[in-house]
């Protein structure tokens, strides 16, 4: 097609010489029009067509690339990937939705889908399938308090006191027990201190110790723990092995002379404060070929503290009867 070029200024292009065309791109001078294409005397668009433009004036390309380096300009389905899709021509997260709802997170459920799952719940560990609620993953004596929704113990006290210990009452509620409370046995269903678990001869002393009665820390040599002769409980001598000289704490049953003809009601019980000197009769002899006297012979028999026999006297001879002439 022919065109007219026109010149401006005083110098005119040489006879033969042709318009030089200049590929650049093109700008707007000043804020006006885009420049005339000097072929067709169009005005020329802003950007250079891309290779794969079509031939129509109306077409625009919708082509970007990912980065600077990117050689290959396409669409935006063929610019993401992984979690991010194209869904009605616009870019969303892979199972994404408009209102997913209150306190949700992006991520798989437990086939693998992506999408906004419940960000509140937990799974118990790695093996768990099936995430839940703090309340679905306690039990026993774990619980989830309702009225405030925080995990304690069934039966927990904010401040359960001194020397408390976590466990199960005679009832078997769980709860803070005393912990310095003792049961005397499996049966034993009513725990208490150590004062109320000893009797008789264990007591609890003034230094909460555990003790005989009447107990010494060195009772001595040779002692034995039993009571004194008003019962008291304590250390006392042990027996020896052979008897002990009574000497004179001695009780005495019986005499060495003929007595009264009343019973006596003297007694005496080993382990008292006192031994025993006790007469008895040895034999008792008739004097037929001499004085014709009936004898009683006596010896004394002597016993310590623990009625041990410690001695036995020579006989002592009393006259019992005498025979009478005939007249």
């Amino acid at each position: 097609m022919a065109i007219s070029v026109k010149h401006f200024g005083n110098r005119q292009p040489a006879e033969g010489v042709e318009p030089l065309r200049i590929e650049t791109d093109p700008k707007l001078p000043f804020g006006k029009k885009n420049p005339i294409d000097w072929m067709t005397g169009k005005h020329i668009p802003l950007r250079k067509p891309d290779e794969d433009d079509d031939d129509s004036s109306s077409n625009t390309d919708q082509k970007v690339k990912g980065s600077a380096t990117d050689p290959t300009a396409g669409f935006l389905d063929a610019k993401v990937a992984k979690s991010i899709v194209v869904a009605d021509d616009a870019l969303e997260l892979d199972g994404d939705e408009a209102a997913p709802g209150n306190s949700k997170v992006y991520g798989t459920d437990s086939s693998g889908d992506k999408g906004w799952e419940d960000g509140n719940m937990v799974m118990a560990d790695a093996d768990d399938a099936t995430p839940g609620y703090l309340d679905d993953k306690v039990a026993k004596s774990v619980v989830v308090v309702a009225a405030d929704d925080v995990i304690e113990l069934d039966g927990d006290e904010a401040a359960p006191g001194n020397f408390k210990v976590y466990g199960t009452d005679g009832s078997g509620d769980k709860g803070f027990q005393d912990g310095n409370k003792v049961l005397a046995d499996s049966g034993d269903t009513s725990p208490d201190y150590l004062d109320g678990k000893v009797a008789k001869s264990i007591v609890v002393s003034d230094d909460d110790k555990l003790e005989l009665d009447g107990d010494e820390t060195s009772p001595g040599n040779n002692k034995v723990y039993g009571t004194d002769e008003s019962g008291n409980k304590g250390w006392d001598d042990a027996p020896t092995e052979g008897a002990e000289d009574p000497d004179t704490d001695i009780t005495t049953i019986g005499a060495a002379t003929e007595g009264s003809e009343t019973a006596s009601t003297d007694t005496w019980t080993a382990g008292t404060a006192n031994g025993l000197a006790e007469w008895y009769v040895s034999r008792v002899v008739y004097n037929h070929s001499g004085d014709k006297k009936l004898y009683s012979f006596l010896r004394l028999r002597t016993y310590d503290l623990y009625g041990r026999l410690y001695s036995v006297s020579a006989e002592t001879r009393v006259e019992v009867d005498a025979a009478v002439a005939e007249s």
